[in-house]
Parts: structure tokens; sequence; C-alpha cells
């Protein structure tokens, strides 16, 4: 067993990490109260589900457009309506920010 994917971020922010999809990529949880966004969600997987027990799904969040990172989120999407465990998850996808509307939000830097 490897180390906790869960990080806590303070003012009651908390980071979860999850391996998705056949190229292994990063996706993440944002948890804040009983709201909760999804970022990159690249497979469907049951985990993601489980792991927004008594949130309400307020987003989903592409950091881009490749299939290892948009894969799951129309399957995200449709679980979640079927629970009605979301909230503001409707619509067409929208662009929310551009590149460089927002500083600093990097969880890694190169």
């Amino acid at each position: 067993m490897g180390p906790d994917p869960r990080l806590r971020l303070g003012l009651g922010l908390e980071l979860e990490r999850f391996i998705l999809g056949e190229l292994a990529t990063n996706c993440y949880i944002l948890k804040s109260g009983d709201e909760a966004a999804v970022i990159d969600p690249g497979a469907e997987d049951e985990r993601l589900l489980e792991a927004l027990e008594g949130h309400r799904l307020k987003y989903i969040l592409l950091t881009h457009a490749h299939p290892d990172h948009l894969g799951g989120a129309g399957w995200l999407k449709a679980e979640i309506a079927k629970m009605k465990r979301g909230r503001g998850i409707g619509g067409e996808a929208r662009l929310l920010l551009h590149r460089g509307e927002l500083e600093g939000l990097r969880l890694f830097s190169p």
C-alpha cells in the first residue's frame, strides 16, 4: 500500500488523487464541505463515485481536451444524474477559463 492519496490543503479543502485508465492518467477530486469538483476524469471508474459519497458534484473540470483526460467525463455526469447527487452539472460543456486567466493554479511544476 502506497502513501495516502488524500491531501488536506487547509481552508477546509481536501484533494484526492486517482490513477485512471490504461494510460494511468491522474484524476483529482477537490472537496470543500459537502461540495466537490472532479478534475480530469480520464476513464470510467467506480472509485470516483465512491469517493463522492456524501458530496454534491458541482464541477467537472478538464485541464485540456485529450481523451485520456476527458474520457470519463460524460459517464461521470450521467452516473451522478442517475443518483441525483449533482448540482450545477447540466447542459453542454462551456469554456469557463482561458489560458492565463487564473494564475497560480498548478498542481505540479516542471
